[in-house]
């Protein structure tokens, strides 16, 4: 969906150090993103990764999203 509730929100606030959010590549993806990264902008750090146009984020290999997304620091799942 393209709205947080007040819960979710909350929820991510407890549970998370920053918010990375990756939308469809279109126009409601977009706007969904600017939505959120307003929600958490002052609250957490935020990052807004954009899609190429009309690619859904399950369209993606591990490798197209790894790129997209940059380094991590968290350890290599099994």
């Amino acid at each position: 969906g393209s709205y947080l509730s007040e819960v979710q929100t909350k929820k991510i606030l407890d549970w998370f150090s920053s918010v990375v959010v990756v939308g469809d590549g279109d126009e409601a993806g977009e706007q969904m993103a600017k939505g959120i990264v307003k929600t958490f902008t002052g609250r957490l750090p935020v990052t807004s990764v954009t899609l190429p146009s009309g690619k859904d984020p399950d369209q993606l290999s591990k490798a197209e999203m790894l790129s997209l997304l940059g380094p991590s620091d968290l350890p290599e799942a099994p």
